[in-house]
């Protein structure tokens, strides 16, 4: 993701180091994080004694830049990164971690469902192509959908969005690997080319045939069809995808006396014993309004925080903010004053704007 997020190599490379740095203990760390971290260490093998001194080394071969134009969560999520590491110094690491954590918990997460997103929409496009529809009209299409990222609704229950992506990621993998295994078959070598998704249509295109297409229908229907618990979701990968995403975001249930509230970093919670739905925590909260507010020039509104929290999947309108808690979170973590002035009738309050200034 971070590879992803970056702009370049080089970049990536020294995020990657600034936050190893600061999930560090250095001697500029409270004391309770010292101490801590003095214990495990002495638990720690003493062959293991300096692993973890340096970051692992990143893959230059791994570095994929994908369409520069195009916005997905792991851009967002690294600007939002690098707002969150400023804030090391000023707050206890618990509170750090904490944001840390929320963070790498809506990031990962709307990950997975922009990868599944990406997957469903080359094979709608694939489809489309087969079925004889023009190539560039395909593309443009493909670059369309997969630029709105619209996974979950806020407020609403997130059963059937979690089920959709992560069954539709698992037979769209199948398709396009199913195809792609037929046409190198046919050619007794690897002709797709997965440069670029572009070019990977474009190669798709070109060597499809009656044979080959007439072939992949039948092929792929046996497979689907093959054990319907696992096109279901029900087990296997598309389960664990589906199992993945719901725990990340997930509030954490417990039945342990005082610690009801004790994850306040979640995206999803229950109601009782109802069903889960897209609703934020606290931290996860004060988390996007200071990425969002992060030295931003002027004021930022509350259009803002929703288009920032839109980049992550998570669709929300000012609606969504008068019917549920959000409204209540953002007044009591006093995020938000009323203004007539201001798209949404409320102007965002960056949370740690004076601190940083006084610790500048």
């Amino acid at each position: 993701m971070v590879m992803l997020g970056c702009e370049s190599f080089e970049e990536a490379t020294s995020l990657w180091g600034e936050l190893f740095s600061a999930l560090k203990v250095t001697d500029e760390d409270e004391l309770w994080a010292k101490f801590l971290d003095s214990e495990f260490r002495s638990w720690r093998s003493p062959d293991l004694s300096g692993y973890f001194n340096a970051p692992s080394s990143l893959n230059a071969k791994d570095y994929f830049d994908f369409e520069s134009s195009l916005d997905y969560p792991a851009k967002q999520f690294v600007a939002d990164l690098k707002a969150i590491i400023q804030l090391k110094k000023h707050l206890t690491r618990r509170q750090w971690v904490s944001m840390v954590e929320s963070l790498l918990r809506i990031a990962t997460a709307s990950h997975v469902f922009w990868i599944a997103a990406l997957n469903i929409e080359l094979f709608e496009a694939i489809k489309k192509i087969m079925s004889g529809s023009d190539i560039d009209l395909a593309k443009a299409e493909f670059w369309d959908r997969v630029s709105k990222l619209d996974y979950v609704s806020y407020g609403q229950y997130s059963a059937r969005a979690i089920k959709a992506y992560s069954t539709g990621y698992l037979k769209s993998r199948v398709g396009i690997n199913l195809l792609v295994h037929l046409i190198n078959k046919k050619d007794e070598r690897d002709v797709i080319s997965f440069e670029s998704i572009d070019k990977a249509i474009d190669d798709l295109s070109t060597k499809l045939s009656p044979e080959v297409v007439g072939t992949f229908w039948s092929e792929y229907q046996k497979i689907i069809e093959s054990d319907s618990r696992i096109v279901q979701g029900k087990k296997g990968s598309a389960s664990n995808i589906g199992e993945f995403i719901r725990h990340v975001l997930g509030k954490r249930q417990t039945s342990e006396t005082g610690l009801a509230s004790y994850d306040q970093g979640y995206y999803l919670a229950k109601r009782g014993a109802g069903a889960w739905e897209v609703s934020m925590g606290p931290v996860a909260v004060l988390t996007l309004v200071h990425a969002c507010t992060h030295e931003k020039s002027g004021t930022s509104n509350i259009e803002d925080l929703f288009m920032h929290i839109r980049r992550y999947g998570i669709e929300l309108t000012i609606q969504d903010i008068t019917s549920s808690s959000l409204e209540r979170t953002l007044r009591n973590l006093g995020l938000v004053v009323d203004s007539p002035d201001a798209e949404g009738g409320m102007v965002l309050l960056s949370p740690f704007e004076s601190l940083l200034k006084v610790n500048k």
